[in-house]
């Protein structure tokens, strides 16, 4: 089912967590700063493995949600949820494989 992400277009975080699209990425609803954000990301625990998984899903994750922002801000263009999860996912996937020997 494809719903219409409904954000905050003049929201200056680049991860904006009030928006419907947080629950399909299983973001807290409560609301976080950069800040902490960061300092989470920054402290990660586990594998080297894990950390950069981690870190890797979340810097796709920025990027797209900027671009999508910036797309509606500058050119009016809207995604659903389904769209962005899914250029989410295929960057990740572009990731990875550019790591592979």
């Amino acid at each position: 089912m494809n719903h219409a992400i409904t954000c905050s277009s003049n929201a200056l975080s680049p991860l904006d967590v009030r928006c419907n699209l947080s629950a399909k990425l299983g973001v807290s609803s409560t609301n976080h700063s950069w800040s902490q954000v960061l300092n989470t990301m920054l402290s990660l625990s586990g594998n080297n493995h894990h950390k950069f998984l981690t870190l890797l899903a979340w810097q796709a994750s920025v990027y797209e949600i900027w671009a999508e922002r910036n797309a509606r801000i500058h050119r009016n263009c809207y995604s659903t949820s389904d769209s962005l999860l899914r250029r989410i996912d295929l960057t990740i996937r572009n990731m990875i494989a550019s790591f592979r020997c």
